[in-house]
C-alpha cells in the first residue's frame, strides 16, 4: 500500500467515524489530586508542660474513601509494611508503644492474604515524658508516619510522611492550672 493511499483510508475512516465514537479527555478517569490517599493530623495536648511532666502524642490519619494501612502490630512476620510512627528527636522519652483502634482483620486482594488494617480516620496515641533537665522554650516535636496504602488491588510504595508539632516547656516553678 502505498503513502497516498493510506493517507486517503485514514482520512476515509475519519469522516465515516461520528466524533461521538471517542471519549472526550473528562470522560477518562482521572487520578486523585493526593496519590497517596492520606492526610493526617498531629496534635500535642497538653501544648504547654513542665520539666519533668508526660504529654501526649496523637496522629489522626485519614485515608481516601476505599483505601487501607497497615496496622502497627503485623499479623504475621511476613506482613507487608506495618505502619510505622517515630520522632525524630531523642529529647523526649516514649512511654509504653504506640496505641491504636483495634485493626480490622481482612483479606486483601493486593497482597493475596489476611492482614490487620485500618481505613477512614485513625487515631494513635503515645504519651511522652519531658526530661527535668529541659530549658524553658519551645521545642518542635518532628517526626515521621512510614505507611503503605492499598485499595485491594494496587497498593502504593510505601511513603515516608513526616511531620512536626510544637511544645511549649514552661519555668519548672510555674504551677499550671488544667481542668479535671
Amino acid at each position: 500500500m502505498s503513502i497516498k493511499t493510506a493517507f486517503l483510508v485514514i482520512v476515509f475512516f475519519l469522516q465515516t467515524v461520528p466524533l461521538q465514537a471517542f471519549q472526550t479527555f473528562s470522560e477518562f478517569p482521572q487520578e486523585p489530586s493526593d496519590p497517596y490517599h492520606l492526610s493526617a493530623n498531629i496534635v500535642v495536648e497538653p501544648k504547654a508542660v513542665r520539666p519533668g511532666d508526660s504529654f501526649e502524642l496523637r496522629v489522626w490519619l485519614d485515608l481516601d474513601e476505599g483505601w487501607h494501612i497497615y496496622s502497627m502490630k503485623a499479623s504475621s512476620e511476613s506482613e507487608d509494611y506495618p505502619t510505622q510512627i517515630t520522632l525524630d528527636n531523642s529529647l523526649f522519652l516514649g512511654q509504653g508503644q504506640w496505641k491504636e483502634p483495634k485493626p480490622e482483620i481482612i483479606f486483601d486482594g493486593a497482597l493475596g492474604k489476611m492482614v490487620k488494617t485500618h481505613k477512614n480516620v485513625i487515631e494513635f496515641r503515645r504519651f511522652y515524658w519531658a526530661p527535668r533537665d529541659l530549658k524553658e522554650k519551645f521545642y518542635n516535636l518532628s517526626g515521621s508516619i512510614i505507611y503503605r496504602a492499598c485499595d485491594n488491588r494496587i497498593c502504593t510504595l510505601p511513603r515516608k510522611l513526616t511531620f512536626s508539632a510544637p511544645l511549649e516547656i514552661l519555668n519548672p516553678t510555674m504551677k499550671l492550672e488544667r481542668p479535671e
